[in-house]
Parts: C-alpha cells; structure tokens; sequence
C-alpha cells in the first residue's frame, strides 16, 4: 500500500474537530490504561522534557505528571479543538503540530509518547523517524496501536442502520497495516533506527449501556462527522431510526474487547 493510500487527512481533521468532549468521557477511557502501562515502563522519573505527541484531550496527562514529576510535558496534535480541549480541561502545554514534522528542536526530549498516533500517519516509520530525531541519545520512546479488537453486537446494528439510512460516508482516516502485532512493531522500531526495549500485548475490555453506546457513536469520531452532514431534520430522523433499532438489545450486546501493541524503545547512544 502506497504512503497516500494509508489514511485520508482531511478525513482525519474532520473527525476530530468538534468531537473532544465526546471522545474524552465515551471512548478515551476505555483504551486509556494501554498508554498508562507504557508510560510507567518508560520509567521517567528522571526525566525533564516529554513530549506527548497525538495527546488528543490530553487524557494521559496525569499519568505523564505522576510518572515524570519534575518534567516539562508538552502535548503536541494537530487538532486545535482537541488541543483547546486538554487546556482548558486539563492545563496542558499545548503545540499545534503533526507527528511527522514535530516543531521541536534536534535532541531536546527525554521521552516521546506515540498513543493510538501510528496508523494515522501517512509513514508511520518516518514517524518513529522524527520522534527519534527529537529524542537524546539513549531517551525512550513509547507506542501504542492496536493489534484487533471485537467490536460490540451493537455495532452490526448500527452499521447496518446507518447505511441503509444512506448516512454520507468518510475516507479511511487509519490504517492498521503493519501496525497489528509485537512482530510488525519490532520490525518497525529497528526499521527506523530505534533499538527496541520492550514489546508486549495489553487488553481492554469495556461494556457499555445503551445510552452511553449511542452517546459514543454519536459524539465523536468517523460516526458524529457522517452525521454532522446532515441538516437537522434528516439527522433527527436518522438518529431516531437508530435508537429504535437499538432497543431490545441487552448488556452482552454491549461488550467491547480489544487487544493493543504496546512498546518501549530507546534512541541509539
């Protein structure tokens, strides 16, 4: 697959603008303890500088100021909804950049975050590139992607719905090639130049109820964007046509399961 064919990022910018809140309270808790797992095996109590790059609502913000008591952290995303977000909900140090061309300078952090940031870059390698270029030598390096997961019953439900109700539909906005397993990882990091630490798998499992599952499919991410194409009287019509069709359903329909690719690195001395 050719670097363009990997994502859309316009797709990308456009579901992550104006979904913050609904990402932080439905979905970032649930895939939130992987990144936590990372951030303690990287071991940064000494640490200075840590730049948490994709930190999104900056929901892993608390974990990096426990971890990391005595360091800067800055939180670098392209969204400027999402970035305005964690400032005003979390008191982040907030940059507007992107992954694969960070606005810092050359040998600067102690630690680079990448959570859930890898498949939504172009080349993701190049993207362990750059974090490594801003990295001193011998500082670390943590990742999180997803090696598969088991979507609720639920989610047949609603995505047959919303394409029998022929909701607008977005360009892949992520792509997991080479990115869903401990073995695609380490060949990723020593691509890139990385010398790899550490790479295991973490698991996630979450059960919604119907309210918080219709409340997470319609207020953030690919979902709340489709819908937002919308005029008002089709989208009320739409969701209402959802709902129904969610009724009945019971909590084993809700159950969400996922396993991530965690990893620790280290840029060459």
């Amino acid at each position: 697959m050719g670097a363009g064919e990997r994502c859309d990022r316009a797709s990308l910018a456009a579901v992550h603008r104006e979904g913050a809140a609904g990402y932080d309270t439905r979905w970032s808790p649930v895939i939130l303890p992987p990144a936590e797992a990372v951030v303690a095996a990287l071991e940064l109590a000494g640490a200075s500088v840590v730049l948490d790059v994709g930190a999104g609502t900056g929901a892993l913000t608390p974990a990096l100021r426990v971890a990391a008591p005595r360091a800067a952290i800055v939180s670098i995303d392209p969204s400027q909804d999402m970035l305005e977000y964690a400032r005003a909900r979390r008191g982040v140090l907030p940059i507007l950049g992107d992954a694969a061309a960070l606005p810092h300078p050359d040998g600067c952090a102690d630690a680079v975050m990448l959570a859930y940031v890898l498949f939504h870059l172009l080349d993701p390698e190049a993207g362990v590139r750059e974090a490594l270029r801003v990295l001193r030598p011998g500082s670390r390096l943590g990742t999180v992607t997803w090696q598969r997961e088991w979507a609720p019953a639920a989610d047949e439900v609603w995505t047959r719905g919303i394409e029998e109700l022929e909701v607008p539909d977005f360009p892949a906005h992520s792509s997991h090639t080479g990115l869903d397993s401990v073995e695609a990882i380490e060949r990723l990091l020593v691509a890139a130049g990385a010398r790899s630490r550490r790479v295991w798998v973490e698991t996630v499992e979450h059960v919604y109820t119907e309210a918080n599952y219709f409340d997470m499919r319609t207020t953030h991410g690919r979902n709340r964007a489709r819908l937002a194409l919308l005029d008002d009287d089709r989208r009320t019509r739409v969701l209402a046509e959802l709902r129904k069709r969610l009724e009945g359903l019971g909590p084993s329909d809700y159950v969400f399961k996922g396993e991530l690719v965690c990893s620790v690195s280290e840029k060459p001395t």
